[in-house]
């Protein structure tokens, strides 16, 4: 009974301020359903730029880099499907968790942080800094 009477001590006021922050921050964040479907764009880096394309659906998906004819042959994890899942920072921020070890041993796991444009593009980078720009 202690916990109860803890509860009825909070302040009414704070109620409607908590429903009231988690509404503005639910608000902010683009919903899994605008972002399903198939995007298409560039990582670009001190190698250069590398094609790529993203499929999302709900809060998976998948990351594939389109090697350059005649660039990475020897690169095993190139051209690759690999994993990913989605979670989401504040605001239009989200974190692509793409998991190439899951398709191949030995290819790698990486973050990519990514904000939704007002052109309703995806741009962001890698851990190395690498620069990724995504659209439909």
């Amino acid at each position: 009974m202690r916990g109860l009477d803890n509860a009825r001590s909070l302040p009414r006021a704070s109620a409607p301020l908590a429903l009231a922050f988690a509404t503005s921050v639910v608000i902010a964040q683009p919903s899994s359903s605008e972002l399903d479907g198939r995007w298409t764009g560039s990582v670009q880096g001190a190698g250069g730029e590398t094609a790529i394309e993203v499929v999302i659906r709900g809060d998976a998906g998948s990351w594939r880099a389109i090697p350059a004819r005649g660039r990475n042959r020897e690169n095993a994890c190139a051209g690759k499907e690999f994993p990913l899942s989605m979670t989401r920072a504040q605001g239009p921020h989200l974190v692509l968790h793409v998991e190439g070890s899951k398709a191949l041993q030995g290819c790698p796991d990486f973050r990519v942080r990514l904000e939704r444009t007002n052109d309703g593009m995806l741009e962001g980078s890698l851990p190395n800094g690498a620069k990724v720009r995504l659209g439909r």
